[in-house]
């Protein structure tokens, strides 16, 4: 019943501001209808532009997580030759050496 008396305040501030001022002098009740627009929704073309847009950051992100993990795959495989080449050169030094 609150929720009731307040849509039909609601629609009396709007359409007649007199007649809602006085009718709530007259009840004795304060004014605490608010008027600020409420959250609009999206018409459908901007809501599907803005889940394109959140589908491209995505992408975006999964790219960015793919170089990510080439470049540590890359790196990797550089450390394992240097390991391999260091490891040859230590076993020619040791032949050298006996």
């Amino acid at each position: 019943m609150v929720q009731d008396r307040r849509k039909l305040l609601k629609y009396l501030k709007r359409d007649n501001l007199d007649r809602y001022t006085m009718l709530i002098e007259k009840l004795g009740i304060r004014d605490a209808i608010s008027l600020d627009p409420p959250r609009v929704f999206l018409p459908a073309k901007a809501a599907e532009a803005a889940v394109q847009r959140e589908r491209q950051r995505l992408q975006l992100v999964e790219q960015g997580k793919k170089k990510i993990q080439d470049a540590d795959a890359l790196r990797e495989s550089f450390r394992e030759k240097r390991m391999e080449k260091a490891a040859k050169i230590a076993a020619k030094k040791a032949r050298n050496a006996s």
